[in-house]
């Protein structure tokens, strides 16, 4: 059994990140006048999801062979999408009496709520407050893709090219 790597300067820095996005949320300086503070506050904390998305790519393919296509590293990304998915899963059912409620509130009729609902899981990953998951859905599909690329043998950088492309096409410039 290989034995479990430590990447502590990682975790260092997921921390700080993770004080990031709640610095993102939370605007703590919000009143503060100053343009080269905001500026500064602002690029700081951009980098907090890019950062998360890397690492989550980093840690996984740290554990899949030179060879993606091997047994051992499909397995591996079938194993991680199955995780993430059932994270994904399993916060959408917590969040659904406040998903219900929300569309209460709004006076939905019950199809149009069925229909965002679906909307929401499968292509946005958000409902009524529960804005935060579009990180494991967008980590499933992006997993997904690579894994799915990969299968279809699809040279790496090809795979590059196609992952920027549809980075591009989502706004990210």
């Amino acid at each position: 059994m290989l034995e479990k790597k430590n990447y502590y300067g990682i975790d260092l820095l997921k921390f700080i990140m993770a004080v990031c996005v709640v610095a993102i949320h939370t605007q703590p300086l919000y009143s503060i006048q100053s343009i080269v503070v905001q500026r500064l506050f602002d690029t700081i904390t951009s980098l907090a999801v890019p950062y998360f998305f890397s690492v989550s790519g980093f840690l996984l393919f740290s554990k899949i062979d030179a060879n993606i296509l091997s047994r051992k590293s499909m397995e591996v990304c079938k194993k991680y999408l199955s995780r993430v998915l059932s994270l994904y899963v399993i916060w959408n059912i917590i969040y659904l009496p406040i998903t219900i409620f929300g569309f209460k509130e709004n006076n939905m009729s019950f199809a149009r709520y069925v229909l965002d609902c679906i909307r929401g899981f499968l292509f946005i990953g958000q409902q009524f407050y529960s804005w935060q998951l579009w990180y494991l859905l967008s980590v499933f599909f992006v997993i997904a893709s690579i894994c799915i690329m990969a299968e279809h043998k699809i040279k790496d950088k090809n795979i590059f090219k196609i992952m920027m492309a549809i980075f591009l096409m989502g706004g990210g410039v």
